[in-house]
């Protein structure tokens, strides 16, 4: 969506998004989380300014590993 004005982030230890560990609605493209090792799948979508979804953006996943 290219009048995004708010988004959706959602973050699950798991493909299916049944087990969420962040699900937030922000007002930047960007963001940051303290998360514990593991594997993770996030996902975002758009809202432009009267409320309309966009779809959700390809399921991507990365990994946390502590030093």
């Amino acid at each position: 969506m290219t009048n995004g004005v708010t988004y959706k982030v959602v973050i699950a230890t798991d493909k299916l998004f049944a087990t969420k560990v962040v699900k937030e609605k922000l007002e930047s493209t960007s963001a940051t989380y303290s998360l514990p090792e593991g594997k993770y799948f996030w996902r975002v979508r758009a809202f432009d300014a009267s409320g309309g979804k966009g779809p959700w953006s390809e399921v991507r996943k990365f990994i946390v590993i502590t030093p």
